[in-house]
This record gives structure tokens, sequence and C-alpha cells, in this order.
């Protein structure tokens, strides 16, 4: 298996093999498609990243953050040459993936993995690559919208829910669990070091008067 990058880089990360061929236009009616995706997540820079993969040889696209599929479903409409190897690790978002890229047959595959297992993930469905090239890779990286619109993920502050926090929720500990297992100060540390939180050693006080005071002593 061959693989040249070529990588452009905005709110999703994009890597693409490009060789010089004749650019096959997206035949696909983008808006109508990502209407119908809005339920669950609606892709970002959806034109301009069909417009990408659509112009390279035939062969694998991996999408290594594939959540709903949007778009995955969008590329293979409009890419016919393209297949698509979709690594996600949602429970909800792979159901939702397997459902839409359902009626494309074996131009699909959904795995469960992270995009950290990349890797091992392209040695174990060597049968579903075969001895094509892998000729772009896309990360839309983040939390989707559907984790945070459901509370009971414990994504967002707009409700009162269970402090869950995990992209897997049927593996590993929750983040309640894991605030209970940790002091003050190295919950400062975590913030400080993988969150780049300035303030991390700061908590806002409950008392009346609203003011700061320091987790440390």
């Amino acid at each position: 298996m061959r693989y040249r990058p070529r990588t452009m880089r905005s709110l999703a990360i994009v890597t693409t093999r490009r060789e010089t061929s004749s650019a096959i236009s997206p035949v696909v009616a983008i808006e109508r498609l990502r209407m119908a995706q809005e339920r669950f997540h609606e892709p970002v820079l959806a034109t301009e990243i069909v417009e990408l993969f659509a112009s390279q040889p035939a062969g694998v696209v991996v999408d290594a953050t594939l959540g709903g599929a949007g778009h995955a479903e969008l590329i293979l409409h409009a890419a016919p040459h393209l297949r698509i190897l979709g690594i996600d690790r949602d429970p909800a978002a792979l159901s939702e993936a397997r459902t839409r890229l359902a009626p494309f047959g074996n131009r699909a595959l959904v795995v469960k993995a992270t995009f950290a297992e990349l890797s091992e993930v392209l040695a174990d469905h060597a049968v579903f690559v075969g001895d094509d090239d892998v000729v772009g890779i896309l990360m839309d990286l983040g939390v989707s919208s559907h984790q945070l619109d459901e509370t009971d993920r414990g994504f967002s502050f707009r409700a009162d829910a269970p402090l869950d926090m995990r992209m897997d929720p049927t593996s590993g500990e929750t983040a309640a669990e894991f605030l209970v297992r940790i002091d003050q100060h190295e919950l400062a540390r975590l913030l400080r070091t993988h969150g780049e939180g300035r303030f991390a050693g700061r908590s806002r006080s409950r008392s009346t008067n609203d003011s700061r005071v320091p987790l440390t002593s």
C-alpha cells in the first residue's frame, strides 16, 4: 500500500494523495444531503472537502473521525471511484454511520476504534483496502453536536446531568469517577498542562462576594 501525503488544514484536517488526472466534479446535491444530516451532526466545510476528495484517484479514503458519517456519505455520493474506511469509538455515532452508509454496500467499512489506532486498523482490515492506495485521510477533530445535545453524555454545561464525558460511554471511568480519586492539586495540574488553562489553580468562591480563591494554599 503506497501513501504520499498532501496536507490541508482548516477546521477539519485533510490529507490526500493527489495525482495529475482529470478532476471529477461532485455530482451530488450537497446542500440537500446536508439538510438530511442535520438531525445528527452537520459536517463542516462539506462542499470544500467533497470537492477535494472527489478529485483524488481511485482508492480508499480513511475517515478517522467518522461520527455520523456526514462527510463519508457526501464523498461516496460524489465520487463512485472511492471507498471509505471509517473509524469512530462512539456507539451512537457508529450506529448512525452504519445506517447511513448501508446503501453503499462494500464501498464502506465502519470500524470501532480511535484515530490513534489508525495503523492497526489498516493492518487488521487489509482485505478491505486490498491493492488500492489510501488516497486521503480526513480528521474532523472535536466534540460532535449530538454529544453536546444529549444531556446524559455530560459534555455540556446547559443541563444538570451526570458528569460522564466519555467519547465511548461503554468503557473506562466517567469524569465523576475520575474526580473522586484525584485531589484538587492534581486536577489543577491536568487543566494547566493539557487544557492550557492559565487559571487552572483558581476556582470561583461560593461566598456572597464571589471572589476568586486559589486552590493551593
